[in-house]
């Protein structure tokens, strides 16, 4: 690596090439890297999210299935509670005394419309209710253990994007390494080696030119500053 930064410092200085083309290379060097993880890594990565969402989708589901089963000792939910049990069991009750049979199906004749649909918002409600508090317990416990990021952050959209791919190109010849995103991919990792030994030089020589730039700079501001220093002394004495 150190040796083709030497190769390609010689022909910087032996062409006596502007300040501006390294820069330009190493742009053009990031989003020929964007292309290359985009093109490895977008494809796969979508998919894993897909079967990681379907999987916490449906495992949250299941959760609240068994939740739903589960008695509760509050007082108010024990209520609520037993009116569902009840009501539902009074939607299952079935007769098999015929006389009581008919007299059932006559009342239910005679029962009105309008008590029936209360009967069955009433039982939507206190479902509803029992869900709510179902799922609000199951964030609670996902808040807890700080698993909801990591849900979130599994199941958003994936990184690999353009702007992605060049944050994580950048992240390679700086050597910075976030550690978000990360390559996943067999052609995905091994493309990232190779991308470091040609990426890492250019990003060197850059760096140099910057310092050079920031050390002339703050040399002038310096001579500036002195100078201003002995008028100021000068004109009081």
């Amino acid at each position: 690596m150190f040796e083709l930064y030497r190769r390609l410092k010689w022909v910087y200085q032996k062409f006596q090439l502007s300040t501006w083309v390294p820069f330009v290379a190493l742009v053009s060097y990031t989003i020929f890297g964007a292309f290359l993880f985009k093109s490895f890594e977008m494809e796969n990565d979508q998919q894993a999210r897909e079967r990681y969402r379907n999987k916490t989708t449906y495992a949250m589901d299941q959760v609240l299935e068994r939740m739903l089963e589960v008695r509760c000792h509050d007082p108010a939910l024990r209520d609520s509670d037993k009116e569902y049990q009840v009501l539902e069991r009074m939607l299952e009750v079935r007769c098999h005394d015929p006389a009581l049979r008919d007299s059932d199906k006559e009342y239910q004749r005679s029962l009105p419309t309008v008590r029936k649909g209360e009967l069955a918002e009433e039982i939507l409600r206190l479902f509803f209710f029992q869900l709510k508090h179902a799922k609000e317990a199951l964030v609670w416990f996902l808040e807890q253990l700080n698993l909801t990021e990591v849900i979130n952050e599994r199941t958003e959209d994936t990184p690999w994007t353009w702007l992605g791919s060049m944050f994580y190109a950048g992240q390679l010849y700086t050597t910075i390494g976030y550690g978000y995103p990360t390559t996943s991919t067999t052609a995905g990792r091994v493309a990232s080696i190779f991308y470091i030994l040609f990426g890492i030089p250019i990003f060197l020589i850059i760096l140099k030119d910057i310092g050079r730039l920031m050390s002339r700079g703050l040399r002038k501001l310096y001579k500036r500053l002195r100078g201003s220093r002995e008028k100021i002394v000068q004109s009081r004495t």
